[in-house]
């Protein structure tokens, strides 16, 4: 009895283990998990909310970006703090990032002279300096850091001169303002259309909207709604016009980087209502969705890997190292920047370094000295990140090509 009274005591709690182990089952299966957008919203709201500023947050593959505009000029206190706020956010919200998220992008942008600083570091190694196994100094070491022109924000402005001064100038006029535009970048309808302003008075462009699409790291197509408005003159009929009075005119704008706080339009393109319809667009941006339906983007990140990375620190390390010197110490160098790079070509893995002479033939820091530096920050890099991934390291100068070949093996 006592035996019978014992089995069924165990089957009891084997029952009940059983039911407890399922009911747990069940609730970790129904656990949903964060979705992306919830998570980037998480961290927008977060930034709002204990810092008081607007921030655009996105994710590529690989990379989580953070994109947020200041007025004050770069190095600033409020720029240098709100790099700082968006790094603590970050740190708050580690254990909700997903685990695929490698890279984060801080991209502050300067509305008042068109400039952006990019940003850039391993979220490894923020979770280090979070965890006090590196301090501040070495974590900004271990961050990309980079200046650029604001594309959008200087294309924008560009178009709106642009827009501006079409009624009051000729197609001759454009081309002699503007002489790195060409009858090139015009399609047919248009010059059709600028050939009749002599046929016009009191001519107006009025954009109407505007949606961006970055399609590189230097270049940004724009699409515009524009409302032409004009009287004819009285000796013209109004079907003489390619666009007649109120027509709304959609352009196809393409903005290159061009020099500092400079870009350039590098294509105009127009079209009715169906984009497909145009005989001038090129098939790369047909194949695209259409403007109206254009997720505003007005940035582009490049989605690289660690190798192309640590490249770019190497490079960023030594050209760091070479302008203390000559400011600090009052030296004169040879060369004056590296470019670092990563290329698989015939199965062989390389870091390529390229050297920018500084147009002197001699200095108190020579090409050997810099060959070294080179050396000596791969080294330190590779024993940081454990990268061994490559087989040589090659060094360039812009016109005579790798000078230098050095093998993983030799370091």
């Amino acid at each position: 009895m006592n035996k019978r009274k014992t089995r069924s005591h165990y089957f009891f709690k084997l029952f009940c283990f059983f039911c407890a182990g399922l009911f747990f089952f069940q609730i970790s299966c129904s656990k949903k998990p964060i979705e992306k957008k919830d998570a980037l919203d998480n961290l927008k709201d977060m930034c709002f909310k204990k810092y008081g500023f607007i921030v655009t947050v996105d994710q590529k593959d690989k990379h989580l970006i953070f994109l947020t505009f200041t007025e004050h000029p770069f190095n600033s206190d409020e720029e240098n703090q709100r790099v700082s706020e968006i790094t603590r956010v970050l740190q708050y919200s580690l254990s909700k990032i997903e685990d695929k998220i490698e890279f984060c992008h801080i991209i502050t942008r300067d509305t008042i002279s068109g400039l952006e600083k990019k940003y850039v570091y391993k979220i490894d190694d923020l979770k280090k300096y979070s965890l006090s196994l590196i301090d501040k100094k070495e974590f900004k070491k271990r961050t990309l850091y980079n200046i650029d022109n604001n594309i959008y924000l200087l294309g924008k402005k560009r178009l709106e001169f642009f827009f501006e001064s079409l009624p009051s100038q000729t197609l001759d006029d454009i081309l002699r303002i503007n002489p790195q535009i060409s009858l090139k970048i015009f399609s047919k309808e248009l010059l059709d259309h600028l050939l009749e302003s002599s046929m016009k008075r009191y001519m107006t462009y009025e954009i109407l909207e505007q949606k961006t699409k970055a399609v590189s790291q230097n270049r940004m197509l724009f699409y515009c709604k524009v409302k032409h408005s004009f009287e004819k003159k009285s000796t013209f009929l109004k079907s003489s016009f390619t666009y007649p009075n109120g027509s709304i005119i959609n352009f196809i704008i393409g903005i290159n980087n061009a020099s500092y706080l400079s870009v350039r339009i590098s294509n105009i393109y127009t079209f009715n209502n169906n984009i497909s319809d145009s005989k001038e667009i090129p098939d790369s941006i047909k194949g695209q969705p259409h403007p109206d339906l254009w997720r505003q983007q007005d940035f582009y990140i490049s989605s690289f890997e660690n190798h192309d990375f640590f490249a770019h620190l190497i490079a960023q390390r030594v050209t760091t190292d070479l302008l203390n010197t000559i400011h600090r110490k009052g030296k004169r160098s040879e060369i004056k920047s590296i470019e670092g790079s990563f290329k698989i070509n015939s199965d062989k893995k390389s870091l390529i370094f390229l050297f920018r002479p500084n147009g002197r033939s001699s200095g108190d820091i020579t090409f050997k000295n810099v060959n070294e530096m080179c050396i000596e920050n791969t080294k330190t890099i590779c024993k940081i990140y454990d990268f061994y991934d490559f087989d040589t390291i090659e060094l360039m100068l812009p016109e005579r090509g790798i000078f230098k070949s050095i093998r993983k093996e030799d370091l």
